[in-house]
């Protein structure tokens, strides 16, 4: 309490020191050496304060143990200021460590106030550095500016804004190490870009779409869309559409439509169309026999206007979709080709063949390649004409025939001839047979076949290297 001796005072030499004096002051001295500093009103102390202990402020009671600075108070929040008379002066609080005056003295860090005009201000946090001779050194590693955190950034813009590689880890709670995307309509996670396991990287929509994008940390592989971590470099379950280049070094497998819109190499780097194939390529079916369309889009419809493709399991053919018909067929069994409407008039196609060709069988076979099947738009009358030449049978002796036919769509014998060979010494006379028909037929798919049989030993076909020759004229 504040201690007032009696007048007069000060005292002079030869006044004599009242009891009252004397006791207050012993007594104030007393509380002093329990209470230290009890200072009431807005009056200073001069000079500095030393504490060699701990100190509470706003208590009577000891500081809490381990605490060198206490401050108690009521209020809240509870405040201590730091306050700088400097105009844009800055505030600062500064950790040290080591004793004091000490050769290893040193200041790890500290935290600093700043102004950057126009009453905007924020917090620097500042490093030593490395080495002993860094150790009182200053280098910013995080500023806190209006609502902004900048780290080794003086000028922040984001939230976080920062010069260098970050790390999210692996919480305890479980999940994969992340970021979750919030916003604030839904106020909901709409997305997640993290680790899907131990072994695989991504992105996944939080509400339905899943793991949409992924990748193999230990091989690099991406799958998009994919129920797992894709098997090959890209593999792509869905639609895929490409507005600039691509580049694909190995193999490239879409399961759903790819739009490419500009040109595309398989096979080399330096397209020229837009599909350029270096290498053979192939068609597979799907959904219908292989092969490609033709599309003509200033056509009137259909803008289909061929095919080249499989017309069955063993023929390959062009389709002309206007009206919708085959006009060119090869049978990829034999090679044998048919023409809808062949080279002049309306010839429909003819089938040659030069070498030999032998039978034995006793029943009906095919002769050669001597087969082929033509399409009529309307009901039309058609001539037949099939010549077998350098026939000659072996292996028997005497007379004996040999049987030749043209058989119409599987079933109906259109011409027949079995002429007689007379086999001397093992072999037989060469000669040439001919088959002729005219016959009217419906539209529609039909088919010819040259066919023969022996009753023994053997029948040869293409004797010196005579031609064999199968027509069909519509007509």
């Amino acid at each position: 309490m504040p201690f007032t001796p009696d007048q007069p005072f000060p005292k002079t030499p030869g006044n004599p020191i009242m009891s009252k004096d004397w006791n207050d002051a012993i007594v104030e001295v007393q509380r002093l050496d329990t209470a230290k500093v009890n200072r009431t009103g807005a009056d200073g102390m001069a000079g500095p304060l030393t504490i060699n202990n701990a100190l509470a402020v706003g208590t009577n009671v000891a500081a809490q143990a381990g605490t060198r600075l206490h401050v108690v108070d009521g209020a809240n929040p509870t405040i201590a200021r730091l306050q700088t008379t400097a105009t844009n002066g800055a505030a600062r609080l500064e950790l040290w460590s080591d004793p004091r005056g000490s050769g290893t003295e040193w200041r790890p860090g500290y935290i600093e106030s700043f102004d950057t005009g126009s009453y905007t201000g924020g917090l620097r946090f500042f490093t030593n550095g490395t080495g002993f001779g860094a150790r009182l050194g200053f280098q910013e590693q995080l500023r806190l500016v209006n609502g902004v955190a900048g780290f080794g950034v003086t000028d922040p813009a984001y939230r976080i804004d920062t010069n260098g590689q970050i790390r999210v880890r692996q919480g305890l709670g479980g999940g994969g190490a992340g970021i979750n995307l919030h916003q604030t309509a839904p106020n909901a996670n709409r997305a997640f870009i993290g680790m899907l396991n131990d072994n695989a990287v991504g992105l996944m929509g939080l509400n339905g779409g899943g793991w949409g994008f992924q990748m193999d940390t230990t091989n690099g592989n991406v799958g998009i869309k994919t129920a797992s971590t894709a098997a090959a470099a890209l593999t792509v379950q869905g639609d895929v559409q490409m507005n600039t280049n691509a580049i694909v070094s190995g193999a490239a497998t879409v399961s759903g439509q790819a739009n490419l819109l500009g040109n595309t190499a398989l096979g080399h780097s330096a397209p020229g169309f837009r599909l350029d194939v270096g290498g053979r390529a192939r068609f597979r079916d799907g959904g219908g026999m292989a092969g490609f369309w033709f599309y003509n889009q200033a056509s009137t419809s259909p803008q289909d206007r061929a095919f080249i493709g499989l017309m069955n399991e063993s023929t390959l053919g062009l389709w002309g979709n206007t009206p919708g018909i085959w006009g060119l067929q090869m049978d990829t069994t034999n090679g044998a080709v048919t023409l809808q409407r062949g080279w002049t008039g309306n010839v429909h196609t003819e089938v040659v063949e030069s070498f030999s060709h032998s039978t034995t069988s006793t029943n009906w076979v095919q002769i050669g390649n001597l087969s082929m099947t033509f399409n009529l738009l309307t009901l039309r009358t058609c001539w037949f004409n099939c010549n077998i030449g350098g026939v000659v049978q072996s292996g028997v002796t005497g007379n004996w025939s040999v049987g030749f036919r043209l058989l119409l769509d599987g079933a109906t014998v259109i011409a027949y001839q079995e002429p007689l060979f007379n086999v001397v010494a093992g072999n037989g006379q060469t000669r040439q047979v001919d088959l002729c028909r005219f016959r009217s037929l419906a539209a529609g798919t039909h088919t010819v076949a040259a066919q023969w049989f022996v009753h023994g030993g053997t029948v040869l076909a293409g004797d010196f290297s005579s031609e064999r020759v199968l027509q069909v004229v519509e007509l």
